[in-house]
């Protein structure tokens, strides 16, 4: 035996195991999203849901037609600089909005 594990090492695989790191990233991703739509227009927050980061794209649900067609042909640039800002560790190229009913 080599001796007792490095604290660091078991902390790792506590948060590896339990998928603490994954929700604190989206934690993390949804609420840099909630700021941006804000900032751009507090009514729009509501209508919109984060669902997370894939293929370097942001996935976000909107359930109103008309804000879907605003967000993607008038807005889209402009929150993606905002949301490059707020999370300037993660890799965000566009975004894939998508239409929902809630």
């Amino acid at each position: 035996m080599d001796g007792p594990e490095k604290f660091s090492d078991i902390l790792a695989q506590l948060f590896t195991s339990r998928g603490w790191g994954r929700q604190q990233e989206a934690n993390q991703v949804e609420s840099a999203w909630l700021e941006v739509i804000t900032a751009l227009n507090p009514d729009f927050a509501p209508q919109t849901r984060c669902l997370g980061i894939k293929r370097k794209k942001m996935e976000v649900e909107v359930n109103n037609g008309v804000l879907f067609q605003e967000l993607t042909q008038f807005h889209e640039r402009n929150l993606l600089r905002m949301l490059q800002e707020l999370l300037p560790n993660k890799i965000i190229t566009g975004f894939k909005f998508r239409r929902g009913n809630w």
